[in-house]
C-alpha cells in the first residue's frame, strides 16, 4: 500500500540514503565515525527539504497503522544503509542495538527537522550530534558492560545473573534513549 501526498510517494522519499550522491562510504582518516553518522543523517533529511511544507502530514500517514510495517522496513533500510556505509562489520547483538539507536536517532530528528526554521536546519544538526554523542556513548558503555561480564565470568556458572545484570542495564539504557523507562 503507497500512500500519496499530492502526487508523491511516500516510499520515493524514504528509501536509500546512501545512493544519493554525495554521501560516500566511511573513511576514518578524513573524518570520524560520529560526523560520517550525523552527515549521513543530515544528507538524508535534506531529502525531504522540498517536502518540508508537508512532511508532519507524511509523519501522520506513517503513523498510520495500515503503513506502519512499510513506515518500519524504511527507517531500518535507512539505518543499514548508514550503518552499512560506515563499514560496520559486526555480526553479534551490535548488528542490531546499533541499527535500533541509529533508528531512534533519525526518528527524532525527522521530527525535529519539521519544526526547525534556522538557517540550514542548525538546530536539527546540533540535536542530531548531540544524539549521536549519546548512542556512541551508550554504545561503547555496553560493550564495556559486556566486556567486563565475560571477564568476571570466564569459565563460572555462577555468574549469569551478572551478565542478566549487563543485559538489563543495555535494555534499561535503549528504554531511556527512546524515553519510555517508566518507574513501577
Amino acid at each position: 500500500m503507497k500512500h500519496q501526498i499530492k502526487g508523491v510517494g511516500m516510499d520515493s522519499v524514504c528509501l536509500n540514503i546512501c545512493s544519493v550522491k554525495g554521501c560516500h562510504n566511511y573513511n576514518s582518516s578524513s573524518i570520524s565515525l560520529e560526523e560520517f553518522i550525523v552527515a549521513a543523517v543530515m544528507k538524508r533529511l535534506q531529502l525531504i527539504q522540498p517536502y518540508a511544507h508537508r512532511w508532519r502530514e507524511a509523519l501522520a500517514i506513517k503513523s498510520d497503522i495500515r503503513g506502519s510495517w512499510t513506515h518500519f522496513h524504511n527507517l531500518s533500510v535507512i539505518a543499514d544503509d548508514i550503518w552499512h556505509h560506515s563499514k560496520d562489520q559486526s555480526i553479534d547483538c551490535d548488528w542490531y542495538l546499533k541499527r535500533a539507536l541509529l533508528a531512534l536517532v533519525y526518528k527524532r530528528a525527522e521530527q525535529r527537522v519539521v519544526k526547525d526554521f534556522s538557517h540550514e536546519f542548525t538546530d536539527t544538526r546540533q540535536h542530531v550530534e548531540q544524539m549521536v554523542r549519546q548512542m556512541m556513548t551508550h554504545l561503547a558503555n555496553i560493550r564495556l558492560a559486556r566486556f567486563a561480564a565475560e571477564k568476571v565470568c570466564e569459565g563460572s556458572q555462577q555468574c549469569l545473573s551478572e551478565v542478566g545484570k549487563a543485559a538489563d542495564a543495555g535494555v534499561a539504557t535503549v528504554r531511556n534513549l527512546i524515553g519510555i523507562n517508566k518507574m513501577s
